[in-house]
C-alpha cells in the first residue's frame, strides 16, 4: 500500500505479469474445450473438403478482425502436411477459398466453400467456382 499527495492510502493493483499469465492460461484452456468440441462436431473429417482427416482448428472469422475463439467461430479442417501443396487451413487463411454462413449460426449451421483458384479447386477435388456445401456432422447424428 502506497500514500498519495494528499496522504490518503492507495491500493495497489495485482501485478500485470501475473494478470497476463492468468489471463493466458484461461483462454489456453477455452482454446483446448472448442478445439475438442469442433473436432467432435466435425467427426475428425475436414468441414471444408469433406475428404481428409481433420488436424487443425481454423477461426473463420479471424482474431485480428474482431472474431473470438468460440463453438460458432471454430471449425476443424485439415491441416499441412510436410511436403505437399498447402492444405485448407491454408487456403482458408489464404482467402483462396472463401465461405459463407447463415447469419447467427456461424461454423454450428450449414457453410459454404468456394474455392477462387485452380491450386485450391484441385485440393479440394470441384470446378473452380464450384462449391461444397458442408453440414455440421452432428446434423446427420440426429437424423439417424
Amino acid at each position: 500500500m502506497s500514500i498519495d499527495y494528499s496522504g490518503s492510502p492507495i491500493s495497489k493493483g495485482e501485478p500485470r505479469k501475473r494478470t497476463k499469465a492468468r489471463e493466458k492460461r484461461e483462454q489456453g484452456d477455452v482454446d483446448a474445450l472448442v478445439r475438442v468440441f469442433a473436432f467432435g462436431r466435425e467427426r475428425g473429417i475436414c468441414r471444408c473438403c469433406k475428404i481428409r482427416a481433420a488436424e487443425s482448428r481454423h477461426e473463420l472469422i479471424a482474431r485480428g478482425a474482431g472474431g473470438k475463439v468460440s463453438r460458432k467461430n471454430s471449425i476443424a479442417v485439415c491441416g499441412v502436411i510436410v511436403g505437399a501443396v498447402p492444405s485448407c487451413h491454408t487456403f482458408l487463411q489464404n482467402h483462396s477459398i472463401q465461405w459463407m454462413a447463415d447469419e447467427g449460426l456461424g461454423a454450428q449451421g450449414p457453410l459454404v466453400f468456394t474455392p477462387i483458384n485452380r491450386e485450391a479447386a484441385d485440393w479440394m477435388h470441384v470446378a473452380i467456382g464450384q462449391s461444397v456445401h458442408s453440414e455440421p456432422m452432428s446434423v446427420y447424428e440426429a437424423s439417424e
